[in-house]
């Protein structure tokens, strides 16, 4: 889930304890402010200001979760 700064401080605590929520990232035009209150949720994995920088933690952590899905090996 994505989600605004003013957004998310109100969505975030609702949704933090579904199990259909995997992972929050917090879009923000202000890192240091956001951080504050998102650093009392596990679900939020970052607050980012650069779109950039969104996709690639996204992607990151979608790579992430594919590699522990896959089942090991035992040859």
């Amino acid at each position: 889930m994505i989600v605004s700064d003013e957004f998310g401080k109100e969505i975030v605590p609702s949704v933090q304890n579904l199990r259909q929520v995997m992972s929050i990232y917090v879009y923000s035009m202000n890192k240091e402010i956001n951080e504050q209150w998102a650093s009392r949720f596990v679900k939020v994995k970052a607050v980012v200001v650069q779109l950039d920088e969104l996709i690639s933690r996204i992607t990151t952590d979608h790579n992430i979760q594919q590699t522990m899905k896959r089942p090991l090996s035992t040859n």
